[in-house]
């Protein structure tokens, strides 16, 4: 391979002179044709210097797989960034479809207890078990609707209620739907009867068939829906017909939950006044955030730790999403 060596100087005064001259501003002797030429041999000597008195060996094939080596792997980095997007969009793109999904599946984990452990609540889940576990069978069917603002804890304490044994004895029947915006009455139909027979009715797309279907299944038994996340401010007859087969035929004291973030909801469906959810109390919300924030070691009550938690813990208004 060929090889352009360069003896030693003073290259890099050589560079310095044409920077330096290249920055001067021109006098008012200068005239501007001959600066513009002299500029120019001026440059055609600094590169001739520079040229002649650089030391370092330049070896082209070398070089020329120095090069080829650094693209490479500049398309391996390409091709590792892909693959991140890739994954990044199918992991976007299986939460949408988990989202969207609407298997039994879904709905029996979304009713399972994430943890045992609820901080405070205490009033809110006395009166929905009251009102749940009452001797009065005057009503065919009560609606009580849990109102309150994203994160605030509707899902956890219904999942709560959900699972109590005393719950799960009264009732038949238990079912559990997350419902989200869309307010789709043949989706619900179809997955109430999911939890309430063996059978399979995913070829069935006409809401009056499964509705007739669905009645046979609840006559003369006691049920528990849930209806997870309502936005949609739906009219009466929809509400209505969707209610229809619990209304007739079935035991009395029928009960359904409804979580929504949206009061016009709740006063739509509610056959008795919601339960509203806001912010924990001071001391059941420093429970939570210790909880979070420490772990496993949140009964060790570290003193200086507790003393900034506190502050943390008093600047977030007792919502538990901020926990």
């Amino acid at each position: 391979p060929t090889e352009i060596k360069c003896g030693t100087g003073n290259g890099t005064a050589g560079m310095l002179n044409h920077n330096k001259i290249c920055k001067k501003k021109p006098g008012l002797d200068d005239q501007p044709p001959n600066s513009s030429r002299k500029r120019r041999r001026v440059d055609e000597e600094s590169a001739q210097n520079i040229a002649a008195n650089t030391s370092t060996p330049w070896n082209k094939a070398e070089l020329s797989n120095r090069i080829q080596q650094i693209i490479s792997r500049l398309q391996d980095i390409r091709g590792e960034v892909s693959e991140v997007f890739k994954l990044h969009e199918s992991d976007s793109a299986s939460s949408l479809d988990h989202n969207r999904s609407t298997t039994s599946d879904q709905h029996l984990r979304t009713s399972s207890l994430i943890s045992r452990q609820l901080y405070g609540r205490v009033a809110e889940k006395k009166s929905i078990l009251k009102l749940m576990m009452s001797d009065d069978t005057s009503n065919s069917i009560i609606v009580l609707p849990i109102v309150g603002v994203a994160g605030v804890g509707k899902t956890a304490l219904t999942q709560l209620v959900y699972n109590e044994p005393n719950v799960e004895s009264r009732f038949q029947h238990r079912v559990w739907i997350w419902v989200s915006r869309n307010f789709d009455e043949v989706r619900i139909t179809r997955e109430m009867l999911n939890f309430v027979s063996r059978e399979k009715h995913e070829e069935i797309n006409c809401f009056v068939k499964l509705q007739e279907i669905l009645k046979i299944h609840v006559k003369s038994k006691r049920v528990l829906i849930i209806l997870d996340d309502v936005w949609d401010d739906m009219n009466d007859c929809r509400w209505n017909q969707l209610l229809a087969p619990f209304k007739f035929n079935s035991a009395n004291g029928n009960v359904i939950l409804v979580t929504t973030r949206k009061l016009s909801v709740a006063k739509m469906v509610g056959t008795t006044e919601p339960i509203k959810i806001g912010a924990l109390e001071e001391d059941d919300f420093w429970l939570l955030f210790k909880s979070c924030a420490l772990g496993d070691r949140a009964s060790e009550n570290p003193g200086n730790l507790c003393t900034i938690g506190r502050q943390i813990a008093g600047k977030l208004k007792g919502n538990p999403l901020a926990a």
